[in-house]
């Protein structure tokens, strides 16, 4: 997801008037580095206890416990950097950037499925749609494993694609 995204941001540099490949690189660096920065630290100050030893281990933590408040806000962060520096259009900037970003957020919410992370509240287990995590290495509390609950990281998924198709629509 994040490498599709890249790929999309980058088709527009032209739209940007960047002054190159350099300025081009640099704002992907940027973004990646942002985003990764403020998705993590977000999570670590969101929901560990600030200054204990949780915390500073969570640094070293690249795979798993992420926030997406501190990803939009490190992504706001350095794209506001990145066009303050450079002399970018901040406006024009924050479109290229976030406009894309659902497609990013899909694959991430499917990811979360995958791990049994961000699962929904129990549910009844006739519910057509219900899913039932039973694999104890997956991120699903051990209360939850074998319960069937809402696949709340599929509805993510799905208003992500919702919002894409909205965003794109209003952007043409």
């Amino acid at each position: 997801g994040g490498l599709l995204y890249l790929y999309l941001i980058l088709k527009q540099w032209d739209k940007l008037g960047l002054r190159g490949n350099a300025d081009g690189w640099l704002m992907a660096n940027v973004i990646c580095l942002s985003g990764f920065i403020g998705a993590r630290l977000g999570y670590l100050l969101l929901e560990t206890r600030t200054g204990s030893l949780d915390f500073w281990r969570g640094f070293l933590v690249i795979n798993s416990e992420f926030s997406i408040f501190g990803l939009l806000t490190g992504l706001l962060t350095g794209t506001f950097c990145y066009a303050k520096i450079l002399g970018c259009d901040f406006p024009r900037l924050l479109d290229l950037v976030f406009l894309p970003l659902p497609l990013w957020m899909f694959f991430a919410k499917l990811g979360c499925f995958m791990a049994g992370c961000c699962q929904g509240l129990p549910t009844q287990s006739s519910l057509p749609w219900a899913v039932t995590f039973s694999n104890s290495n997956s991120a699903v509390p051990t209360g939850l494993l074998g319960v069937p609950v809402h696949p709340a990281q599929l509805y993510e998924a799905a208003g992500n694609l919702l919002m894409l198709t909205l965003l794109c629509a209003i952007i043409r």
